[in-house]
């Protein structure tokens, strides 16, 4: 769940507000605790394509249990989970959800991780913050709407009142994460010459 090389930071003032959203088809958008129960086979899905990991730092899993031991690593430090990476870390999965019209419609149709959103681990730079969502699915504005609402959800816990902001790291050629960035309330700040060309932007 990386988002590699621009240092953004979203100050705990950001108040952006955001409804779920509703296409013609009648899809919403759920922001729920990533789990690997509900979502193991939706995150192995957009961490094996080549294109969905191209600013990750980490490569693609190319196989089940790859992807599962990968998981299990960005997911909480805890007892049930001993293999996390930091037992700070937050994470939530992008749940697309089809609902029915009234007619039948939509009844039965499961919901799908389209994408995860949440906080990593410690840096120099602050607490840092990842996002990420399969490629089959990009261009609808889902990264946009994670991103917004868990920083809406995130500065909204109190036991996080104590963190100034959030740092997230994109490469300077990754556009789309930038723009995503700045919708969700981040300035551009300085550049680190020193953490492959990292860029610093503020809320």
């Amino acid at each position: 769940m990386e988002c590699n090389n621009i240092n953004t930071q979203f100050q705990s003032q950001t108040k952006t507000q955001i409804q779920i959203q509703k296409s013609a088809k009648n899809q919403s958008l759920q922001l729920v605790e990533l789990s690997i129960k509900e979502h193991l086979d939706d995150f192995w899905e957009f961490w094996k394509e080549e294109r969905g990991v191209v600013w990750s730092t980490k490569g693609t899993q190319e196989t089940r249990e790859e992807a599962l031991k990968l998981m299990k690593f960005i997911l909480p430090k805890t007892k049930d989970n001993p293999e996390g990476e930091t037992e700070e870390s937050v994470k939530f999965a992008i749940v697309l959800k089809v609902e029915g019209d009234g007619e039948g419609d939509g009844e039965g149709k499961p919901s799908k991780c389209v994408g995860m959103v949440g906080t990593n681990r410690h840096s120099p730079q602050g607490l840092e913050l990842g996002y990420m969502v399969n490629p089959n699915y990009w261009g609808n504005g889902y990264a946009t709407w994670g991103l917004t609402e868990f920083l809406r959800t995130f500065w909204g816990m109190e036991e996080r009142s104590h963190i100034p902001h959030l740092v997230a790291k994109v490469d300077p050629r990754n556009k789309a994460s930038e723009r995503i960035a700045m919708k969700a309330g981040a300035r551009k700040g300085e550049l680190l010459e020193k953490v492959s060309s990292t860029r610093i932007f503020v809320s």
